[in-house]
């Protein structure tokens, strides 16, 4: 794979090469110029996303030779059942209506993520009242 991918990026490298350094035909005479100008300029668009492609085929045959760490950053918490103190009976009794998207979560640290979302929203929030209560 490594192989296919540096000789992609040699191809491409060289195709650059090629028309960076030959000139170009300021105005095309007839139709068969006009198509080699074009040629060259479809080329070296497809050379970049080439290019593109190559590095990212490199960078992940290279992520694929490093050792496999990814089990180190989950938290494998068990919530045993009997350590719930938990009533859905009277959740449902209490709020009179079914209980819908309802998980069971035990974090040590608050999600960075979750609580500026909380922020914006409230920010939305407060800007919608503002609004409506101007108009």
């Amino acid at each position: 794979m490594a192989f296919i991918l540096l000789l992609t990026l040699l191809t491409t490298l060289a195709g650059m090469y090629v028309f960076f350094t030959t000139r170009s035909i300021r105005r095309p005479a007839n139709a068969r110029l006009r198509w080699r100008l074009n040629h060259r300029w479809v080329s070296i668009t497809a050379s970049f996303f080439t290019i593109m492609f190559a590095f990212s085929g490199a960078y992940h045959t290279l992520v694929k030779t490093l050792p496999d760490d990814r089990y180190r950053y989950f938290n494998r918490q068990m919530i045993p059942v009997g350590s719930l103190d938990l009533n859905l009976d009277s959740l449902i009794e209490k709020h009179s209506r079914s209980i819908v998207g309802f998980s069971i979560v035990k974090m040590k640290i608050p999600c960075i993520g979750y609580t500026l979302m909380k922020q914006i929203a409230m920010i939305v929030v407060g800007l919608l009242y503002y609004l409506k209560q101007k108009s």
